[in-house]
């Protein structure tokens, strides 16, 4: 990994310099960007890297970054903002999650992004824990499912950053989770809420005589055929994981089944920002960090994450030095 020079004016960022298996990143100093006339100005305190971010370096090609710039979920203050921004103002303390951008010092982004202010009680490194997550389990959990008090709901893969999510917001949501992870994280999950926690190294909810509203696979790929028969007459099979097949199994579920597959790609809005606020602000939400590191520790936390076995999120912490700007002394 190799490091270019910047002087303290500007932001420190590390860019993606090479894409594909063997992705590396380089550290840069880049000019600290201005806002727009509706834009705001934010000097982030705390980001990730999700499991779509190794995606992305991997991949390349379309998913390539203009700015070479990776990271979708973040926390910072506003430390600037457009002459037409109305919805925050300097000093505000936001979170968020976007398209990329966030492995760097500062970043801008309209005021209709999805982002919103931090409960007082919040930490930034809390608040970063919950965009990417929050994103995927609402589309299917809220806006495809709606899920109601009293539903049964098995959550497998629930100690990713999806799945504990899921778990916590499931049972805001009132139902009744039954949550599946490894051993390891037992403790941790059942911590979360779930009403019940099952081993997977040790159990198969598959041969349990257990049925469900919902089977939500929040990490990794199970065929809908063998999770078919554990779910009831009305029950919806939802997975983050997206192939042609699925897509086919969800158009014939549509239209010749009682049973329902969805699948789907997900888009940053910011009504799940605001959910996640509400919940926040209530102290529903517990986090999940399973490792920090440093911007400069980018492109290892890079590779833990590809591993796929990371225990909720992998935070990413910034430097806070000397600053011209009065907002960060």
């Amino acid at each position: 990994m190799r490091q270019d020079q910047g002087n303290s004016d500007n932001m420190e960022a590390m860019r993606c310099i090479r894409y594909g298996k063997d992705y590396d990143f380089r550290r840069t100093s880049l000019p600290i960007p201005e806002p727009g006339k509706k834009q705001i100005q934010i000097r982030l305190h705390a980001a990730t890297v999700a499991s779509g971010d190794v995606v992305r370096a991997k991949m390349g090609g379309l998913l390539r970054s203009k700015s070479g710039i990776l990271g979708q979920e973040f926390a910072g203050i506003v430390t600037a903002v457009g002459g037409e921004v109305t919805r925050f103002r300097e000093g505000d303390r936001v979170f968020g999650i976007v398209s990329t951008g966030t492995h760097a010092t500062y970043m801008t982004i309209s005021e209709k992004a999805a982002v919103t202010t931090i409960p007082p009680a919040v930490s930034y490194e809390e608040a970063a824990c919950y965009g990417f997550g929050a994103n995927a389990a609402l589309y299917f959990l809220q806006k495809r499912v709606s899920l109601q008090k009293g539903q049964q709901v098995l959550i497998n893969g629930a100690s990713g950053a999806v799945g504990s999510f899921a778990v916590q917001y499931a049972k805001y949501a009132g139902a009744e989770v039954t949550a599946a992870c490894s051993t390891r994280n037992v403790e941790r999950v059942r911590a979360l809420g779930a009403d019940y926690v099952m081993d997977y190294t040790k159990e198969d909810f598959r041969e349990l005589s257990s049925t469900y509203d919902l089977v939500f696979q929040a990490a990794g790929h199970l065929p809908y055929r063998t999770v078919k028969p554990v779910l009831k007459k009305k029950g919806v099979y939802a997975t983050t994981y997206l192939n042609g097949g699925l897509v086919i199994q969800s158009i014939q579920s549509r239209l010749f089944s009682s049973k329902r597959v969805l699948c789907g790609v997900t888009f940053p809005t910011l009504h799940d920002v605001q959910v996640v606020r509400e919940m926040l602000e209530q102290g529903i939400l517990k986090p999940l960090i399973d490792r920090t590191y440093s911007l400069d520790q980018l492109g290892e936390a890079f590779h833990y994450v590809e591993q796929g076995h990371k225990t909720g999120t992998v935070m990413i912490s910034f430097p806070h030095g000397q600053s011209a700007n009065p907002l960060l002394t």
